[in-house]
Parts: C-alpha cells; structure tokens; sequence
C-alpha cells in the first residue's frame, strides 16, 4: 500500500501510467487451511480493489481458487505467473515491487546461508532486467510505515509474518537480535554484502568469456579452472537457462559429474537434460 500511494503521488510528476494488481495466493493457504490467512487474504484484496476504486485506476485481481502453495519458492512462482500475464495485457512498461531494506537483507543472508557466491548476493537490484522496479530498498519497513501513518492510509498485516516456520521469518527474528547486540550491525551488515555483490560484478572475468561458446559452456576450458571458478561458472549459466531453485551442495554434485564424464553423453540434472560432447557442455530445454 505505501507501493500504491507513492507512486500515485509522484505520477503527475514523472508522467506515468499507473496501473494496480493484486494476485489472490487461494484459498486454501496451508495443510490445513488456517482460517485466519484466508480472512487476511480476502481483506487484502478488497483493500485493493477500494483503493483502485477510489484513485479511478485500473486493477487487475485474479479469482480465488483452491489450491495448496505452500513454499515461498511456489508463492513466487504463481505471484510473477500473473503479475507478467497483467503487464503485457496493460502494457505496462515495468512491474513495480514494495521490496524495502529488510528484505533485501534477508534474502542475502539466506543466499550465504546456502552457499552462495558474490554474484548470488545481487538478490535485487532497484531495476533488473526483466523490467521489475523496486524503488524501496533502502528504506526500512518502519519507515513505509510512517508513511502511511502520516498520510493515514490503511495497509493489512499478513499474519503468516509471524509464524516461526518459515525459515525467513526465523532469520527475522535473529536478525533484530543482531541489532540489539550492535546498534548499526543491520545497516553495517547490509553494506557489506551490497559491497560484495558490486565487487562482483564490476570485475572482469575473462575467464568467463572464453569459456562460453554458442550457448555451451567450452569443456576443456571448464576441466582447467579451480572447483569455486567451475561453481561460479555453471551458477551463472544455469540462471540463464530458468534455474533459480538451486543450492550449492547441487552445484558441487553437478561438478562432480561433469569431471568424470564420458567423452559424450547425456543426463538431467536440475529439471533440464544436459548433453555433454567432446567440446561442449550444454543444456538442451
């Protein structure tokens, strides 16, 4: 909400075309359903569908449905499966995320947790390149909280925030007891890593490069490099070709595959078939 009315704000100053969506996550919101997300959902799509109403926007919403979508990786999934259906439907230019400083801090600290290289602490960038803009990231979520309050506008809280399930919601709570321990570590902290995510991508690799080949990655260049270049390597071509889902422990056993291969051969390995030649190894879907 403090997304909506910041932009409406500053749409007569910029010239833009404002249009909203909201995307229903279905009814059915765990196993079993919780009675009191389903209320929070239902509640955040009318506060929507009023203040679309209310500024005379457009406002795309899709139907309620029963599904089960339980991890954030199938939230997001089915969040972006709409969102990019409505943007080429309005034909809209870009899809603006309220994404503010927390998250971005979260997400990196998850990515480490998992392994992560430099290039996987690049979690958002303010405009990326699929055209999704995130102008919130260095704001802090109190502070687009006073917003609203200053404005007195309304916003609902997801009550799932507070379930300790969740690993994110779990890394929340530990992260605001670094700060109590450090005044300053959360901001400190995010420094660090928007340093280490820059570093990485301002520096050259011409490795990189040469070892890239019409869409294939050049086998005998990859068998020469050391195991963290072969990571980093194959982390970026897998993006390339629609992965997203991966860890660092699948990263290693992909390694470890690819240096004792035969000659030629093939194998699926990360929902895709990997085709391997004397030289070149490729993806095939």
């Amino acid at each position: 909400m403090a997304l909506v009315w910041a932009l409406f704000e500053l749409r007569s100053l910029f010239s833009f075309d404002l249009v909203l969506a909201h995307v229903h996550h279905g009814a059915e919101a765990s196993s079993p359903p919780s009675q009191e997300t389903a209320d929070y959902r239902k509640q955040a799509q009318d506060l929507v569908l009023q203040t679309a109403e209310a500024l005379d926007l457009p406002c795309f919403t899709n139907p309620i449905e029963k599904q089960k979508l339980i991890s954030e990786a199938e939230l997001r999934a089915f969040r972006y499966k709409w969102l990019t259906r409505w943007q080429e439907e309005a034909g809209c230019e870009a899809i603006a995320l309220a994404h503010h400083f927390e998250d971005l801090l979260e997400t990196q600290v998850m990515r480490m947790l998992r392994g992560s290289g430099q290039l996987g602490l690049g979690a958002m960038v303010p405009l990326s390149p699929q055209k999704r803009l995130r102008p919130f990231l260095n704001l802090k979520k109190e502070e687009l909280k006073v917003f609203l309050e200053s404005s007195q506008r309304s916003w609902v809280e997801d009550p799932s925030n507070q379930e300790m399930g969740p690993t994110r919601n779990r890394l929340r709570k530990w992260l605001s007891q670094v700060e109590d321990l450090h005044s300053g570590g959360l901001v400190n902290l995010s420094k660090s890593l928007q340093r280490l995510s820059t570093l990485a991508l301002e520096l050259e690799r011409p490795w990189k490069s040469e070892a890239m080949t019409e869409g294939a990655i050049r086998r005998s260049v990859f068998l020469a490099l050391s195991q963290p270049l072969k990571a980093e390597l194959l982390a970026h071509y897998i993006r390339e070709h629609g992965v997203k889902d991966y860890t660092s422990g699948q990263i290693l056993e992909l390694i470890k595959r690819l240096d004792v291969a035969p000659k030629s051969t093939r194998f699926r390995f990360l929902s895709r078939e990997w085709a391997l030649g004397p030289h070149r190894i490729e993806i095939l879907d």
